[in-house]
C-alpha cells in the first residue's frame, strides 16, 4: 500500500534531524568562542571544558534525533494499521488504479526501509563515531606529549599529523551517509541522487589529502582550520538540508 502523497516521512525525518545539527554545531561553535575569549591556553581538541560540552551537546543530539525517528516511525505505523496486513497489495494496486497522483512515489514498505536505513546511518553510526572521537581525541592528548612546544620545527610536524589523521575521524559518517544517500537513490531511480553520493566522496578524499590545515585569525586570535572537518559538517547540516528539500520537492510523500 501506499501513504497519501502529502504525508511526507521520510524528508521531513532527515530535515529535522540536520536542523538538530545545526543546533548541536552552533552551541558546541558558541562555546569554543566563549571559552577561547576568557583565555583558554590549551587548544580546542584538548580543551577539558570545550570537550565536556561537546559530549553533552551530542548526547542531547542523539536523543532529540531517536525521538523524530520514533515519531517518523509511529506516524508510518498508523498509516499502515489503517489496512489489513494480508490486503496490503490488493489496496496498493487499487491506489495506483484510482488515485495514481496521490500517493507517495514509494509504498509505505519501502518508505518504511529507507527510513531504517537512514535511522541506522544518523543514529547507529552516529553512536560509534561520537565513541572513537573520544578514542582519536586520546590519541591526540597523547600526541602533543611527544612534541616540544617551544620546538617550532616539531610543532609544525605535530601540526602537519594531525592534519593527515583528522581525516579518519570523519570518515566513517562520511561514507556512511554517502551510502544513505546513494541506497536512497536505487529505491528512487535517480541518477542524480547516485551521483551525489560519489562526488561526496570525491570531495571529502580531495579535502583531506590535497588540502592542508589552514590557519586563519579571527577576532585577534589564530584559528586552524582543517577542511575535512569543514567538508563533513557542512554535509551532516546544510548537505542533509538540501538532500531532504530535493526529496519533499520531487517526490511526492517521500
Amino acid at each position: 500500500m501506499f501513504v497519501n502523497g502529502r504525508t511526507h516521512i521520510l524528508s521531513e525525518t532527515i530535515q529535522k534531524t540536520a536542523w538538530i545539527n545545526l543546533a548541536a554545531a552552533g552551541i558546541c561553535g558558541a562555546a569554543r568562542m566563549i571559552i577561547n575569549r576568557h583565555g583558554s591556553a590549551s587548544p580546542d581538541m584538548l580543551n577539558q571544558l570545550t570537550w565536556t560540552i561537546q559530549i553533552g551537546t551530542s548526547f542531547l543530539q542523539v536523543a532529540l534525533t531517536g525521538c523524530v525517528f520514533i515519531q517518523a516511525y509511529w506516524t508510518l505505523a498508523r498509516c499502515r494499521k489503517r489496512i489489513p496486513r494480508e490486503d496490503y497489495y490488493e489496496m496498493a494496486k487499487l491506489q495506483e488504479e484510482v488515485l495514481p497522483d496521490r500517493i507517495s512515489a514509494l509504498s509505505s514498505y519501502s518508505t518504511l526501509q529507507l527510513l531504517e536505513v537512514w535511522a541506522g546511518i544518523l543514529l547507529g553510526v552516529k553512536v560509534i563515531y561520537d565513541i572513537f572521537a573520544g578514542v582519536y581525541r586520546s590519541f591526540v592528548a597523547d600526541l602533543s606529549l611527544v612534541f616540544d612546544p617551544a620546538d617550532a620545527e616539531a610543532m609544525e610536524a605535530f601540526r602537519t599529523l594531525y592534519n593527515n589523521t583528522h581525516a579518519f575521524k570523519y570518515v566513517g559518517m562520511l561514507i556512511a551517509i554517502a551510502l544513505g544517500v546513494f541506497i536512497t537513490g536505487i529505491f528512487l531511480n535517480d541518477r542524480k541522487l547516485k551521483l551525489t553520493a560519489a562526488v561526496l566522496a570525491v570531495i571529502y578524499i580531495l579535502s583531506a589529502t590535497g588540502m592542508q590545515m589552514g590557519t586563519y585569525t579571527v577576532l585577534n586570535r589564530d584559528v586552524a582550520i582543517v577542511w575535512s572537518s569543514v567538508v563533513f559538517q557542512l554535509l551532516q547540516t546544510v548537505g542533509l538540508l538540501g538532500f531532504s528539500f530535493y526529496l519533499k520537492k520531487r517526490y511526492r510523500g517521500v
